[in-house]
C-alpha cells in the first residue's frame, strides 16, 4: 500500500495517477439514505438486484445466487472500520461484514432462524463466535459492526450485543466491508433497508497519567470499562526520552492490570513515550523496546511534530518492520493536536503515511466535572483522550 500511495501522489503521468488513485483506500465515511429507492455509486452489488420500495431499498438475490453482497468500494484496506444498516425486514439471513475476502471474514447479523451471531470465519470454518437469542419485531432494527483495536463488536440499536468483543486473530488480513442477504433457496434472499453507512474509523487514543496507588488504577479501569468499546488504543505514560537520548521507564504496579485490561477488551496497547525537546528518537531503540516490553508499538508524544525529512528517515530506518507508531502533539488549552502514523501505524490513519491529521484533544473529565460520552465524539477524526489520576 505504501508503493500505491507513493505512485498515486508522485507520478507525473495523469493516467497512471488516475489508475493508482482507484487503488487507494477510501478516506471518507459514506451514508446512504436510498432516496427514491436508489443506492449511490459508492457501493458494488454482486449476485443480486436492487428495487425501490416506498423510498426504501430492497435488494435480493437473483435467480442464480443464494447470496447477494453489497460492498463499499475502496474499503479493502481499512484496519479500523464500521458498517451499519437499518433493516426493515428480511427473508433469510442478513449480515454485516468487515475484513471480508474469499479466505476470511468477520460478520454480525441474523441467520435464517433469527438468532444473532458475531463470528470470525477462515477458510469456510468458524474460528470464533458469540451468539444470543433474538426476537424479531416489526419495527426497523439498526445493526452495526465495528472492528476497532484488536477486536470486533456487534451493536443493536446503539447497544453492544455482547459483553466483550471477539478477538481478531493477529494474522487475519484486511478485506472489504459491506452487507449481504442469504437464503439457501436461489432468488429468495431479500432485505429491505432504510439506511446504510460505512467507512474507516479514526484512532481513539486514551493517554493515562502515572498512577498514585492501586486504588487509582482500580478507579480508572472502572471508569473506562463502560465505554471501552469506543477506545482503540491505550497509551499509559510509561516512557520518556531525554535530550541526551536516555530512555526513562516508569512502569509500575499498573502494568499487569493494564495489559490484562487491554487484552480482555481487545484494545491496542501503544504505551506513550514523552519525547523531550531536542531528544533524538532512534528506530533501533524503538524496535528493541517493543520487543523487550512485548508491545506492538508506541505513541510518541512530541512538543512539536518533526518535519517531513525526519518522518522519511524514520520510515527508511524501520524498513519492513511492522511496529505501530503514532506521533502526536497535544494542545490541551486549544483542544486540538496532530497525529501522524509511522510504519504500520500509518494504516491506522486513513490519510496514509504522507499526511498529518488534526486530532481532537478531549479530557476524560472536563473542568466543570462533566464527562462527554465517547459515543458522541466524531468517529471520522482522530481523538486523543487525556485522563489524569
Amino acid at each position: 500500500m505504501k508503493l500505491v500511495r507513493r505512485i498515486a501522489t508522485q507520478t507525473k503521468d495523469a493516467r497512471v495517477a488516475a489508475l493508482f488513485e482507484r487503488l487507494m483506500p477510501r478516506t471518507n465515511q459514506v451514508t446512504d439514505n436510498f432516496a427514491g429507492g436508489h443506492i449511490s455509486e459508492a457501493w458494488w452489488l454482486d449476485g443480486g438486484v436492487f428495487n425501490a420500495e416506498g423510498g426504501k431499498l430492497q435488494f435480493r438475490t437473483d435467480d442464480t445466487h443464494t447470496e447477494a453482497t453489497v460492498r463499499l468500494l475502496g474499503s479493502e484496506h481499512f484496519r479500523d472500520a464500521f458498517v451499519e444498516s437499518v433493516v426493515q425486514r428480511k427473508n433469510g439471513a442478513f449480515w454485516l461484514y468487515v475484513r471480508r475476502t474469499a479466505d476470511h471474514l468477520a460478520r454480525f447479523g441474523w441467520d435464517e432462524t433469527g438468532k444473532l451471531y458475531l463470528q470470525i470465519w477462515r477458510n469456510n470454518h468458524i474460528v470464533d463466535q458469540k451468539s444470543r437469542a433474538w426476537a424479531e419485531t416489526k419495527a426497523a432494527t439498526r445493526l452495526r459492526i465495528e472492528v476497532r483495536g484488536e477486536g470486533v463488536m456487534g451493536y443493536v440499536d446503539g447497544q453492544p450485543a455482547f459483553s466483550s468483543p471477539l478477538e481478531l486473530p493477529r494474522d487475519l488480513e484486511l478485506g472489504w466491508v459491506g452487507f449481504a442477504t442469504f437464503n439457501p433457496d436461489r432468488g429468495k434472499g431479500q432485505a429491505v433497508l432504510d439506511r446504510a453507512s460505512a467507512g474507516p474509523l479514526a484512532p481513539r487514543v486514551l493517554t493515562l497519567a502515572s498512577f498514585k496507588n492501586d486504588a487509582a488504577v482500580d478507579a480508572t479501569l472502572a471508569a473506562i470499562r463502560s465505554e471501552v468499546n469506543h477506545i482503540s488504543d491505550l497509551a499509559p505514560n510509561w516512557f520518556r526520552i531525554t535530550p541526551d537520548g536516555t530512555w526513562q521507564a516508569a512502569l509500575g504496579k499498573d502494568e499487569p492490570l493494564l495489559r490484562l485490561f487491554a487484552h480482555y477488551y481487545r484494545v491496542r496497547l501503544l504505551p506513550a513515550i514523552a519525547v523531550e525537546a531536542g531528544a533524538s528518537v532512534n528506530a533501533d531503540d524503538l524496535i528493541t523496546a517493543a520487543s523487550r516490553y512485548k508491545v506492538d508499538g508506541f505513541t510518541l508524544i512530541f512538543q512539536t511534530l518533526p518535519d517531513n525529512a525526519w518522518f522519511e528517515a524514520m520510515e527508511r530506518s524501520l524498513g519492513a518492520n511492522n511496529i505501530k507508531l503514532l506521533a502526536v502533539t497535544m494542545d490541551a488549552e486549544k483542544g486540538v493536536g496532530q497525529m501522524r502514523g509511522i510504519a504500520a501505524g500509518a494504516d491506522l490513519l486513513s490519510v496514509g503515511p504522507e499526511g498529518t491529521q488534526t486530532a481532537i484533544i478531549q479530557p476524560w473529565t472536563n473542568r466543570d466535572g462533566t464527562h462527554k460520552p465517547l459515543n458522541e465524539l466524531p468517529t471520522a477524526k482522530p481523538v486523543i483522550l487525556t485522563m489524569q489520576n
